[in-house]
């Protein structure tokens, strides 16, 4: 009999404590806000996915470009270096004829002018060691010194003319 009391007793508190809870129990509430966690995660997850493969696309993209400067700039500094080569042969043979008072001067002019293709040659050389930061500021430092020696061939030519 007692224990058939207690059970009545237990099933009076079950159905009194269910028509107090609300709705929803704070059980089912923290499951649907962790299921509405996981969506929102899942939606961030896709969009930093998404952002990710761009950046990756877009990194892919600037070194592909890298690459290609680099092998442009390459081939354009042979050509000057190749031209600088054919204007020093051409200029060479008439150094030997100058006048006296212009020749010693042209003679230095012309040492100069190998010791900057050498330089010139050296760095061409030396291109696919630069570090990706210091491209650019390589790329226009050659390119200065290219322009120095053919500033000084241009000047050798006008002191033989």
């Amino acid at each position: 009999m007692r224990s058939i009391h207690l059970c009545a007793l237990c099933v009076s508190l079950s159905v009194v404590a269910c028509a107090k809870q609300p709705a929803d129990t704070p059980a089912e509430q923290r499951a649907e806000q962790k299921a509405e966690h996981a969506e929102e995660r899942a939606d961030l997850s896709e969009a930093q996915k998404k952002e990710q493969a761009e950046k990756l696309a877009d990194a892919e993209k600037a070194r592909a470009d890298a690459k290609e400067d680099r092998t442009k700039f390459g081939a354009e500094l042979t050509a000057r270096i190749q031209k600088a080569d054919a204007r020093l042969g051409e200029l060479e043979p008439r150094v030997g004829k100058a006048k006296a008072g212009v020749k010693a001067k042209v003679q230095e002019m012309v040492k100069m002018a190998k010791e900057q293709r050498a330089t010139l040659q050296k760095r061409q050389t030396s291109l696919s060691a630069v570090p990706d930061d210091q491209w650019k500021d390589t790329k226009a430092e050659i390119s200065s010194l290219g322009d120095v020696l053919e500033n000084n061939l241009d000047g050798i030519e006008k002191e033989l003319k």
